[in-house]
């Protein structure tokens, strides 16, 4: 066998090495942003409200709802995949569970069902809560706007520990009612989390709803389209036409369970690098 002959191998060995480290360097380089975690554990945790009304207190003027059940269901299709750190219900739930540093925090995952409200508050949002967070299990209807009974967006601050992805199953916390100035005090709330699914409108409360979605997380559907597509499903009953949203680092877009952004460094939370984050998709239904 000639000498040029061996070269020539050799050649083409050296250049398929470079190739290959070539072709690995590429998908290190668009794999960078995410965190592949099929062994990591994943948590999630819940506040969810049925009664916001009580046989010994007064009641909440919204009534009832199923919000309990909600999160219920959606922790039961997605056990599989993710461990329980908290679910409150009912009485149970708090508004200061979604305080800055809170203990939603320290979940992967945070779901919330029950009541938004889109007003007293101008330029916020609140999720709404049947216990005060000063300490009682209830609240009448001449207290609907007590800050103890609503999360808003401006004193909620999501991602300073673990929490990535939130779902609100309630009407209105990313209605921004056309207004710059609520829209931005909606994406003030991320500090480290990366996506919000949620309403901007009034929306149907099923809580049958929480099955199909996490059965969608658990099959692989993006938190998007899982959310859309069980939206698609149970929201036709809404009577009216329903705008589920999607909203937060915009380059998480197509984040699951098994490939994800992990939280986001101070550096890129919203109100340090708000180019990164956007209204990234509604998604209309419309009453059947």
């Amino acid at each position: 066998m000639s000498k040029n002959f061996n070269k020539e191998v050799k050649m083409k060995k050296t250049r398929l090495s470079k190739a290959v480290l070539s072709i690995a360097l590429l998908f290190a380089v668009l794999l960078a942003p995410y965190s592949v975690s099929f062994a990591d554990t994943l948590y999630c945790g819940f506040d969810g409200i049925n009664a916001y009304s009580s046989l010994w207190h007064p009641d909440c003027a919204y009534g009832d709802r199923a919000g309990a059940s909600y999160v219920n269901n959606l922790y039961n299709a997605i056990k599989t995949k993710f461990s329980l750190s908290f679910k409150y219900l009912n009485s149970a739930a708090n508004e200061s569970h979604l305080r800055t540093d809170s203990i939603v925090n320290s979940v992967d995952f945070y779901a919330f069902s029950g009541h938004c409200l889109n007003s007293p508050y101008p330029l916020e949002s609140s999720m709404h809560f049947y216990a005060r967070s000063s300490g009682e299990a209830w609240h009448g209807s001449d207290m609907e706007n007590y800050d103890t009974v609503n999360a808003r967006t401006n004193e909620v601050r999501f991602g300073h520990g673990t929490l990535k992805w939130i779902t609100v199953y309630s009407c209105n916390w990313l209605t921004n009612n056309g207004n710059a100035t609520k829209q931005d005090n909606i994406f003030k709330t991320f500090e480290g989390a990366t996506l919000t699914m949620g309403f901007a409108s009034r929306m149907f409360l099923d809580s049958r709803e929480g099955t199909l979605y996490g059965q969608y997380l658990v099959d692989g559907y993006s938190f998007m389209n899982a959310f859309f597509y069980a939206a698609d499903y149970y929201q036709p009953q809404c009577g009216e036409t329903v705008i589920a949203r999607v909203e937060g680092y915009t380059p998480a877009k197509y984040d699951w369970i098994s490939a994800y952004y992990p939280v986001r460094p101070v550096y890129e939370w919203y109100k340090n690098s708000p180019s990164f984050y956007s209204i990234i998709q509604d998604h209309l239904i419309y009453p059947n």
